[in-house]
């Protein structure tokens, strides 16, 4: 089991690179790991809205298009 103390702890800095070194597919394969501690509020409605578990994230064009349940 790793532990937290044994996990680097990243700069912003070091976010950034990692951004800007990685490519669209990559950018979008984050996101999908990140989907399930995901969702979305709508401040009017006072409504969330879950990430879709079955294609939580894809390509619309030269943007990442996150989908909802």
């Amino acid at each position: 089991m790793i532990h937290s103390a044994d996990i680097k702890r990243i700069t912003m800095q070091e976010v950034i690179e990692f951004y800007n070194k990685t490519t669209p597919e990559q950018h979008q394969f984050f996101l999908e790991l990140m989907s399930d501690k995901m969702f979305f509020f709508h401040e009017e409605r006072k409504e969330t809205f879950e990430i879709d578990k079955d294609n939580p994230v894809c390509f619309n064009g030269a943007f990442h298009q996150i989908n909802i349940e």
